[in-house]
């Protein structure tokens, strides 16, 4: 696997642990902000995202799980963001073993036009 692939990969999933330090209960927890719904952290929920995530199996670039995991982490944001927040970049990657990788950055954005 890519090393950069590999680094983000440790990186976010990093995050998500040290992020998921919460002694709150409860699955999502949600809060109006100029009525837009804003998800808010719960560990609960960063734990079951990641599960999900695992299920799909080895998220190798080109693979099926791959391509399953990025369409569920859209599909996901979409719900929290609207379609109109959910940004995707597609892109091709060289590989070290002569292979194209076909890549994807997902960004999401909740208030834009801040």
């Amino acid at each position: 696997m890519n090393p950069k692939i590999r680094v983000s990969s440790l990186l976010l999933t990093s995050v998500l642990v040290l992020a998921s330090c919460s002694s709150e209960p409860d699955l999502v927890y949600l809060k109006k902000d100029q009525g837009r719904t804003i998800p808010e952290f719960s560990a609960d929920s960063a734990y079951n995202f990641v599960a999900q995530q695992l299920e799909f199996g080895p998220r190798v670039p080109n693979s099926e799980a791959h391509r399953l995991a990025s369409d569920w982490k859209v599909n996901l944001l979409k719900s929290y963001a609207g379609a109109s927040g959910v940004y995707e970049q597609r892109f091709r990657y060289p590989g070290y073993d002569g292979d194209t990788l076909d890549l994807v950055n997902i960004i999401a954005s909740f208030n834009p036009t801040s």
